[in-house]
């Protein structure tokens, strides 16, 4: 069985710092990085975490997807809710249509 980090270094100050910020920055790489919660609106944040939930309960990894998100387009996710929309109108149109043509 492989060992992890933690158990080889049980004293936290031994770690490098980049695995001591993973505790903060949970997905490496993102356009939010160094920006704050506060630096983004609370309403589209909190809409977007909710959103982001269907990728990770952990509710730090969504927090951090949203922000990501929110630093790319301000309107992310007013124009994600718009498409998903258009998507399902599209898709329930064509349903209907199939469900006509074979029992009519």
């Amino acid at each position: 069985m492989a060992k992890r980090w933690a158990d080889e270094t049980p004293n936290m100050k031994k770690l490098p710092e980049k695995v001591k910020r993973a505790e903060v920055d949970k997905i490496e790489g993102g356009l939010a990085d160094h920006l704050k919660s506060s630096d983004f609106p609370k309403k589209k944040l909190k809409a977007g975490q909710k959103v982001e939930r269907e990728h990770s309960k952990d509710p730090a990894i969504a927090k951090e997807i949203a922000k990501d998100h929110l630093a790319e387009d301000s309107d992310y996710y007013e124009k994600l809710k718009k498409m998903e929309k258009s998507a399902f109108s599209k898709m329930a149109a064509t349903l209907k249509k199939k469900m006509t043509r074979k029992y009519c």
